[in-house]
């Protein structure tokens, strides 16, 4: 497809007269804007004088400065972006506006359109990554879903929750609460993701959907075998966890799985002992109500790791992701960011995954030079 037809098939899902009549119902109620800025933003707009005329409203809107036909001409020429409009097409743009009251219904229209043409645009950027590519398919799985989520429209209004809303929230989410605990009685629901000490379960009660919890540690304290017991003990309870160990290899993983399970000491199996405790604690794992994924994965970035979480999640085998551990997961440089920065920017990149997929996450970290020289061991 060349430029041309691409301007065509673009002019498809374009609607100027809803972004005129948006923008005049701005002009003329200053209030209007309100309705929209939280959702809509310059480039959902086709026409360049119309996108111009909207930043030149944003900038007065975080200014707090009054918004009129003076004041976003006067924006304009301060910014040199009155060309192919002016007076005249701010006028044009105020005649187009039948009613202020409808700006959010304009707003939505904008908005969609202007969604679905960088959907297009991304689409033909995914085609372009996976003909010239020579990396691994799943970093191209990884990049190509960073480019539609960057284009993912923000529901604003899903970010706000009044006074009245949230009292009636409250109590519908108690009466949602005594059903799962029914359910959850009779077999019909999950179990929590509960920490399987009683005394740490005082202070976390469970890991709630879309929660980040990171346990902390000096190197060899015991960090991996505390997530693997996490783990083993969920399985039991009937969830799914599945562990990405980015150091430990999978034979490595699973010898220390029997050893705990069975009491038989590691050496013995790895010698390939074959005894009947190993029978026993095998046929006692396949009674477990769940089960454990191990996905070994050295070198991996957070954005690989999450892609295959996701994966996992859609395929019902991915009820809490265990990452070990934060360190071991692959920098990506990013001009102006230092090692701490990029380290903040990983375990964000998790964050972001558990809030979006309502998977909790737990993650490893190892205590850096300070932490190091502290008494504590862990946190």
């Amino acid at each position: 497809m060349d430029e041309n037809d691409m301007n065509d098939e673009n002019m498809k899902l374009t609607d100027l007269q809803a972004e005129k009549a948006l923008l005049g119902a701005c002009i003329t109620d200053p209030d209007a804007i309100l309705k929209v800025v939280d959702f809509l933003q310059p480039s959902d707009f086709y026409d360049g004088r119309n996108r111009n005329v909207y930043e030149a409203l944003m900038s007065l809107y975080d200014e707090q400065a009054s918004i009129d036909y003076l004041t976003v001409m006067s924006r304009l020429h301060q910014t040199g972006q009155e060309n192919g409009g002016g007076a005249s097409f701010l006028t044009e743009l105020v005649n187009s506006a039948p009613s202020s009251y409808h700006a959010e219904q304009y707003g939505r229209i904008v908005n969609r359109l202007g969604t679905l043409r960088r959907l297009i645009e991304t689409s033909g950027k995914i085609a372009k990554l996976a003909y010239s590519t020579s990396d691994q398919l799943n970093d191209v799985f990884a990049k190509a879903r960073q480019m539609v989520d960057a284009i993912a429209p923000m529901e604003a209004d899903d970010a706000v929750l009044t006074w009245a809303q949230s009292l009636e929230l409250f109590l519908d989410g108690q009466l949602a609460r005594i059903a799962d605990e029914e359910a959850r009685d009779k077999g019909g629901l999950s179990a929590r993701v509960e920490f399987p000490w009683k005394a740490l379960q005082r202070f976390i009660s469970y890991l709630r959907p879309g929660m980040l919890a990171i346990i902390a540690a000096s190197s060899s304290v015991g960090k991996t075998a505390f997530m693997e017991c996490c783990c083993e003990y969920w399985a039991r309870k009937g969830l799914r966890p599945v562990l990405f160990h980015l150091e430990l290899n999978h034979q490595l993983m699973l010898d220390r799985r029997m050893a705990r399970i069975s009491g038989v000491a590691i050496q013995r199996i790895e010698n390939g002992y074959m005894g009947p405790e190993v029978d026993t604690a095998t046929a006692e794992m396949k009674h477990w109500k769940g089960g454990i994924t191990y996905v070994h994965c050295p070198g991996w970035t957070a954005q690989r790791i999450t892609a295959k979480a996701r994966q996992l999640q859609s395929r019902g085998m991915c009820d809490i992701a265990v990452i070990d551990y934060l360190q071991k997961v692959r920098l990506v440089p990013i001009h102006g960011m230092n090692e701490a920065s990029w380290i903040s920017n990983i375990a964000e990149t998790f964050k972001i995954f558990s809030e979006q997929t309502g998977v909790p996450v737990l993650l490893g970290s190892q205590f850096n030079q300070e932490g190091k020289k502290a008494d504590r061991k862990t946190a």
